[in-house]
C-alpha cells in the first residue's frame, strides 16, 4: 500500500496478490511510478531512486518468493530437531572410565529412553543406564540422576509392560525424593514418581533389582 498527498487530498494505492512477493513488488513499484496528475508525473527522479532500492535493501524481509515463507517454519523445525538430537546424545552418555570402574556394572546402555512422570508433569528423556550389584543407575550428562537400589525395591511398585510406541518397558513407582539424586534447576519432582525404562530386556533389568 502506498500513501501520498496532492492538493491537501490524501490518496492511497493498494495491491493484493498471493503470488511471489519479489515479482509483484516490482510491478507495484512501476504502477506507483506511473502515477500522473494533470498529465505530469506525480513523483520525481529522487523518489524513483529511493523506491528502486527497497528490494535491494530489504530483500530478505519484503521481497522473498512466497515459497520462502512456506519453507521457513519447516527449516526452523528441522534445526530444532537436529539440535535436540545432539543434546539427547550428549545427555545419554555413559560415565567416564574412572566412574565405570568404580561401578563395576553388569550391563550398560547409552541413550536409553526413560519416561519420568509425576502429577501434572511428564517427560521422556535420553539417559545412560548402568546395572550392578547395587541396582540400576540412570545418568544424565554423565552425572547420577536417578537410582533404583535393590535394597528398597521391595518397598516400591515394579511392573513390566508394552508402550503404545516405545516397545517393552520396566516401570518403577516410588517417592520422587527417594529416586532423584541430582537437583534440577528448572524441573522439580515431588510426590509419587513413575520411572519407565524402555528396553528390549525388561526381564533382565528386573532381575538386577531382585
Amino acid at each position: 500500500t502506498y500513501f501520498f498527498n496532492h492538493d491537501n487530498t490524501a490518496y492511497w494505492l493498494s495491491f493484493y496478490t498471493g503470488r511471489s512477493l519479489k515479482t509483484y513488488a516490482s510491478l507495484f513499484f512501476r504502477v506507483v511510478l506511473s502515477l500522473k496528475v494533470d498529465g505530469q508525473n506525480l513523483l520525481g527522479p529522487a523518489f524513483q531512486s529511493e523506491l528502486s532500492s527497497v528490494c535491494r535493501d530489504s530483500y530478505f524481509v519484503f521481497c522473498q518468493p512466497i515459497l520462502f515463507f512456506l519453507l521457513l517454519p519447516l527449516s526452523i523445525a528441522l534445526v530444532a530437531i537436529w539440535f535436540s538430537s545432539i543434546v539427547n546424545r550428549k545427555m545419554g552418555r555413559l560415565p567416564n572410565l574412572e566412574q565405570m570402574n568404580a561401578l563395576q556394572p553388569f550391563y550398560t546402555e547409552e541413550n536409553a529412553s526413560v519416561l519420568l512422570k509425576v502429577t501434572g508433569k511428564t517427560q521422556i528423556v535420553s539417559l545412560a543406564l548402568t546395572a550392578n550389584s547395587s541396582g540400576i543407575q540412570l545418568y544424565q550428562f554423565r552425572k547420577l540422576y536417578i537410582e533404583l537400589p535393590r535394597n528398597k525395591i521391595n518397598q516400591w511398585e515394579m511392573s513390566e509392560g508394552n508402550g503404545w510406541f516405545g516397545g517393552p518397558y520396566l516401570q518403577v513407582k516410588a517417592p520422587a525424593a527417594e529416586l532423584v539424586r541430582a537437583k534440577q534447576r528448572f524441573v522439580r519432582f515431588t510426590g509419587t514418581m513413575t520411572v519407565r525404562i524402555y528396553t528390549g530386556h525388561p526381564e533382565m533389568l528386573r532381575q538386577y533389582l531382585l
